[in-house]
């Protein structure tokens, strides 16, 4: 990177430039961490290479073991099929709930279910976490409901649903509906 370069050969005096030149250095680190992240996780590799239930199941697991999560992973679909659009359009939802579980919860418990429930493909991530009220999202801090909303909006693209319960102290179910006709079944 050029900017280590301008840090080694700066012979400016003044501590304050060395500082921002510093900043810098952190930010662009940053910066390039996340592009590369972004875009590994367009299509996550993944998905291409085992499927919705296996990837699903590694991707949780990673995060249960970083967290320090009890993870139960329960998936049923041995006779679907699906397209890797609709493939990544469920585990995106799988990720955001969890993702919305380490952030905001910070359960000891996690539990992600994928199964048939005629008329049905269901998606179901539960935690035992901090929960919330859900007439109190977006009220307090305006970008905590884009998650929600997110999560939402995939499951109706894809003629579903999303239904979310929560109580405070008791935790998270994020539960996904997406209909039959949206998968190919073998």
């Amino acid at each position: 990177m050029h900017i280590d370069t301008l840090a080694a050969i700066t012979t400016d005096p003044n501590p304050q430039a060395q500082v921002e030149l510093r900043i810098g250095q952190a930010r662009l680190r940053e910066a390039i961490k996340e592009a590369r992240w972004v875009v590994s996780e367009l299509r996550p590799a993944t998905l291409e290479d085992f499927g919705l239930v296996s990837g699903l199941r590694q991707y949780a697991s990673e995060l249960a073991e970083q967290e320090q999560w009890q993870l139960e992973f329960v998936a049923d679909l041995e006779r679907i099929t699906l397209n890797p659009t609709l493939e990544t359009a469920i585990f995106r939802i799988a990720q955001e709930a969890l993702t919305n579980a380490r952030k905001y919860a910070h359960p000891d418990r996690v539990r992600v279910s994928l199964h048939l429930n005629r008329p049905n493909l269901v998606l179901e991530v539960q935690d035992w976490g901090r929960g919330f009220n859900l007439k109190e999202v977006g009220k307090t801090n305006g970008s905590a409901h884009f998650g929600l909303t997110g999560m939402r909006e995939r499951a109706m693209l894809l003629g579903g649903d999303l239904h979310i319960e929560s109580r405070p102290d008791e935790g998270t179910r994020i539960t996904a509906y997406i209909p039959l006709y949206a998968v190919e079944e073998k």
